[in-house]
């Protein structure tokens, strides 16, 4: 059974797509290019708060109803696996658009360069997770405060300010229990 030739393609078919060797993309409509980058703008934001896979769906799915009324093509399985695939290719920075590099300018013009540390975003949030665990480890917050209490321990390491003095203060203002 498995010598003949239809069996042994759709094997070899299905070990290629189960090995991750069939990345072959086919060029996205260039509104769904652009939906998909204001998709990415927007999952930024949200990924600077709080960001459920509810509000990720729905991001997703409102970009790309834009994207497929720009582009007046009729939506598929196949295509929405693509935007999905386009979107988290640009959050992971495999694709470059000239608005990310924009955005990646901005977010450095934005640090101030007089002694700052933190001219990388990323280590930036590194920096502000490692604290928030560190100090708020098994205190109870309100999910509403921790955007607050993400941009007041983001302030505390811009200004270099002695965490040991400050996040005890931010834990007796957001304790919860």
């Amino acid at each position: 059974m498995l010598t003949n030739k239809f069996n042994s393609d759709l094997i070899a078919a299905a070990s290629r797509v189960i090995s991750g060797q069939t990345t072959e993309r086919k060029a996205l409509p260039q509104s769904l290019k652009d939906a998909a980058v204001a998709a990415v703008k927007k999952m930024r934001v949200l990924n600077e708060g709080v960001q459920s896979a509810e509000s990720r769906r729905d991001t997703l799915r409102a970009f790309f109803v834009e994207g497929v009324k720009g582009c007046g093509c009729t939506p598929t399985m196949e295509l929405v696996k693509d935007f999905q695939t386009e979107v988290e290719d640009l959050l992971k920075g495999k694709i470059k658009t000239e608005e990310a590099a924009g955005e990646e300018n901005e977010i450095a013009e934005a640090v101030p360069s007089t002694g700052n540390p933190y001219k990388d975003a990323k280590k930036l949030k590194k920096d502000i997770n490692d604290t928030y665990n560190k100090y708020f480890n098994r205190v109870q917050v309100d999910i509403f405060d921790l955007g607050k209490i993400s941009k007041e321990i983001e302030n505390a390491l811009k200004s270099g300010a002695d965490l040991d003095k400050v996040m005890p203060e931010l834990v007796k203002k957001y304790r919860k229990n």
